[in-house]
């Protein structure tokens, strides 16, 4: 793991972040990176993965997918690329949808995936209206668990450039508290 400050100040604070997680490994039982700091060419700073962290869940939420039982709202056509980039917005009212290269027919809980990546709790906080204005209830956990296994997918198949971005949404969908729909 590493971190290379964007701002000059940005060192400062990962040397008050080493001092602190010294400190802190001190009086806690879990985990704690140790920073090693690197001051040439320019500062950053670097730690081992902590052990069993994102390979143990990552194990874990392939395994819980794989126990979902069929879609139990069926398949539907879908969008199924429902982010940010892909929505139009106008006075803050969505006014349209484009890039159907993703669209299919396919599970009805999939199509709520990328919305994931817009917010963490999007999805949760959807859920309701979705289900007044469509009568079906769609089921947080699956859509959580689809969208940690949507991110293991996309860590995996990226190109070199973009697995930094899938990286950085598979660990903040674990830091979020959605890897808790595997347990």
């Amino acid at each position: 793991m590493y971190k290379f400050p964007r701002r000059a100040e940005g060192g400062q604070a990962l040397r008050r972040e080493a001092a602190l997680l010294a400190l802190v490994r001190q009086v806690v039982r879990v985990a704690v990176p140790h920073l090693h700091m690197e001051p040439e060419p320019s500062v950053f700073s670097w730690h081992p993965a902590l052990p069993g962290d994102e390979a143990m869940v990552a194990q874990q939420v392939l395994r819980a997918v794989q126990a979902l039982p069929d879609d139990p709202l069926g398949e539907v056509f879908g969008q199924f690329d429902g982010h940010g980039w892909n929505m139009a917005f106008q006075d803050g009212q969505l006014t349209g949808i484009h890039d159907f290269g993703d669209a299919g027919i396919g599970p009805w809980h999939r199509d709520l995936v990328q919305a994931s990546f817009i917010f963490h709790d999007l999805v949760r906080h959807m859920l309701p209206t979705y289900g007044q204005r469509t009568g079906l209830m769609p089921d947080a956990r699956r859509v959580s668990l689809l969208t940690g296994w949507h991110s293991l997918w996309e860590l995996v198949t990226a190109d070199p450039g973009g697995r930094r971005v899938a990286l950085m949404q598979y660990r903040r969908w674990l830091a979020d508290g959605s890897a808790e729909a595997i347990a």
